[in-house]
């Protein structure tokens, strides 16, 4: 066995978690000196929040905060109570149908994520079916080509998917696989070149 193409696997799949790592969700504000950050997870999404102590005349402490990388909850400063009120608001699972809670997305706009997830699955899971009738027609277990081009198609839109929802999981799991569907294209056509 090659060792080349173990080691491009591995850079395929480093690459990709440390996209997924980078992935912030847009554009993202610098923490106010002096502030604490720290991450939420708001239904699927991860936001960072900055919280800055602030003494009163008195003496007291009290926090204001400000999210960092979510400009469609809100980038301004918030006293404590504006911060539970807003988290209140996007965080609560009432507060949201269930179409959104089954998805578990935060507004209907993300919506199109999902679809992207299912029809990566929906392609890759169609794979095996094009497989199994390639095989029945045959009488014979055969792999088609087609069914190559459908492991890396579905393979990098779940991929993506898996990015996006920052898990860790289904992205090791799918991009493992894109150097070896794309290897066997590439063997497959020098194959059919050489014949």
């Amino acid at each position: 066995m090659k060792v080349l193409p173990v080691m491009v696997m591995g850079l395929v799949v480093a690459l990709s978690v440390w996209i997924m790592l980078s992935v912030q969700g847009g554009k993202q504000l610098a923490a106010r000196p002096g502030a604490n950050t720290f991450e939420l997870v708001i239904t699927s999404r991860k936001v960072l929040v900055d919280q800055l102590p602030e003494k009163a005349a008195d003496g007291s402490l009290s926090y204001t905060y400000r999210f960092l990388n979510a400009a469609d909850v809100g980038d301004v400063v918030m006293s404590e109570a504006e911060f539970q009120k807003t988290l209140s608001a996007v965080a609560a699972p009432t507060q949201r149908d269930w179409v959104l809670k089954v998805l578990n997305v935060s507004s209907y706009n993300k919506l199109w994520w999902p679809a992207l997830g299912f029809l990566g699955q929906i392609v890759f899971a169609g794979r095996m079916w094009v497989q199994w009738l390639a095989s029945e027609r045959s009488r014979k277990s055969v792999v088609p080509p087609v069914f190559w081009y459908m492991s890396l198609g579905g393979g990098l839109i779940t991929a993506t998917y898996f990015m996006w929802r920052q898990d860790l999981v289904g992205v090791v799991g799918q991009t493992s696989g894109i150097w070896i569907y794309a290897r066997n294209i590439y063997l497959m056509r020098r194959h059919a070149t050489s014949s």
